[in-house]
Formats: structure tokens, C-alpha cells, sequence
């Protein structure tokens, strides 16, 4: 008695399907490999790499202490890629005669020790139409993905490192 057989001979036709199967599933898992390389990257910090660093002399360094941070919140929530976005709301309050037309920031993230945890720098004004007039103040917002886990949770300390003045 003879057994049944499978037959598993394919043709011509039937292995050039076969092959390019296996090329568009190679092509696939590439595309899908690069994207999720990209996306694990996420964007670069809008830290001041891109943009050149405001001028901080004598001059601009004493009209520093004429603005000041208030009313400051704190937030978190997810973005589109699911990941924790922490933010800094608040007033910058120009309290100088003069008007501000940039300002750049240096924000230091802590943990429970006092160790920076994160730092980064920032551009929070630029440009006259989001200057902030003399005696005048503007909302302000810090958005910052990726701030490591052993934050401890305390407000970030926010110093100016630059300024334009008109």
C-alpha cells in the first residue's frame, strides 16, 4: 500500500513568487527597523546647538536681574509617541526700562542628591514680536521629553545666560 504524498515541487512561476515574497518582507522589516530607529532618536533638544548664543556681557548680565520668573507650574503628559513630556509654565516680568527682544535660559533638573540630572539650554524669547515690553510681562512655556527618572520632582532651576536688549 502505497502512502500519499505531499507534493512540494514548485515550478518556475511558483518559486519567483516565492522570492519576491521574501524580498518584499526583507524590504519590510527594514523600512519598519529604520523607522523605529528615527523615532527612538526623537528630535534633537531645542537647546541653542542650532542657534547662535545671545550676548551675555556686563551690561546684559546686570539687566538680568531686572526680569524675573513668576507664578511657575509644572505639568506632565504624553505626546504622540507616548512619552512623558514635562513642562514649565509661567510669567517672565520685564521689570527695566528697556524692551527684551531674546532671552536664553540654562534649566538644571536635580535628583535628591542635588546632582544635575539634566541640563539644557534654552531660547525662551526671540524676536521683537514675542518681546517682552519694559514693566510688561509674557507667558512663557518650557517643554522638556526625556528628563531622567531620578528627578526629584522639585522645580528645575531656570538661569539667564543671554540676552538682546533694544
Amino acid at each position: 500500500m502505497e502512502e500519499p504524498r505531499l507534493e512540494t515541487n514548485l515550478g518556475d512561476e511558483g518559486r519567483s513568487h516565492l522570492w519576491i515574497s521574501i524580498a518584499i518582507g526583507v524590504c519590510a522589516v527594514i523600512v519598519l527597523g529604520g523607522l523605529v530607529i528615527l523615532l527612538s532618536r526623537g528630535k534633537p533638544a531645542a537647546g541653542l546647538a542650532s542657534e547662535q548664543a545671545l550676548p551675555f556681557s556686563a551690561a546684559e548680565q546686570a539687566y538680568a536681574q531686572r526680569i524675573h520668573f513668576t507664578d511657575l507650574q509644572m505639568s506632565r503628559a504624553a505626546n504622540f509617541l507616548n512619552q512623558e513630556v514635562t513642562y514649565i509654565n509661567g510669567v517672565a516680568l520685564n521689570d527695566g526700562v528697556r524692551r527684551v527682544l531674546a532671552i536664553d535660559v540654562a534649566v538644571d533638573f536635580h535628583d535628591v542628591s542635588g546632582n544635575v540630572v539634566l541640563h539644557e539650554n534654552r531660547r525662551l524669547i526671540s524676536g521683537p514680536k514675542s518681546a517682552i515690553e519694559a514693566g510688561q510681562r509674557e507667558s512663557i512655556q518650557l517643554a522638556f521629553e526625556g528628563v531622567p527618572v531620578t528627578w526629584d520632582q522639585s522645580y528645575p532651576d531656570v538661569k539667564i545666560i543671554g540676552l538682546t536688549l533694544e
